[in-house]
């Protein structure tokens, strides 16, 4: 059975820093966030291909006019904003127009192709909405949310909030070390078997 370990925190606090340190130390992980088909939505209204979107992963705080990997493609309309504020504005677009499970209701769908993997990784979660379509797809008992936390970071100027489940931990990324992965593997494990 397929484990969705749910990471929940403001911007910049690690998440998925800790989810790609997860997957090193994991033997069957894939991380798939909450927001990736409305990611390649978002980019899609302005005719950025996914390949596109792939590599804007890398650079999500940086003016999309300023980054060397995309100049090939017209993004004139987004000059200036950087990939995170045109998610942000896109998703509140959708959850405007479509409820607030939209997002979640196409990451269900989008999960289902990842049922083989002991473990998914959800580095994006923000929405109580969210954890509660991975509790529908996955079974409560095959659902940890982390509460990742770091000093000096909150959600001021953020979307979202620290959520709840029934398993749920806090997990404070204060060093943001190489061991991080490994330190929520053992977590995990202890709590999940």
């Amino acid at each position: 059975m397929t484990r969705a370990i749910l990471l929940n925190g403001p911007r910049q606090v690690g998440k998925d820093f800790i989810a790609d340190k997860f997957i090193e130390q994991a033997s069957s992980a894939r991380k798939i966030p909450i927001m990736w088909p409305g990611k390649l939505a978002a980019m899609a209204e302005h005719g950025v291909p996914p390949s596109h979107v792939r590599i804007m992963e890398r650079y999500k705080d940086e003016p999309i006019n300023g980054a060397k990997d995309w100049q090939d493609i017209n993004v004139s309309e987004l000059d200036g904003k950087t990939p995170r504020e045109v998610y942000i504005e896109y998703g509140g677009r959708m959850r405007r127009e479509h409820g607030e499970m939209y997002f979640a209701d196409l990451w269900r769908k989008h999960v289902r192709n990842f049922r083989g993997y002991a473990d998914v990784l959800v580095p994006d979660v923000r929405f109580q909405p969210e954890v509660d379509a991975a509790v529908a797809e996955f079974g409560a008992h095959n659902v940890l949310l982390v509460r990742v936390r770091q000093t000096d970071y909150d959600w001021q100027r953020d979307i979202g909030s620290y959520l709840t489940h029934w398993q749920a931990v806090d997990f404070d990324n204060t060093r943001q070390s190489p061991n991080v992965g490994i330190e929520l593997h053992e977590q995990v494990r202890k709590l999940m078997l």
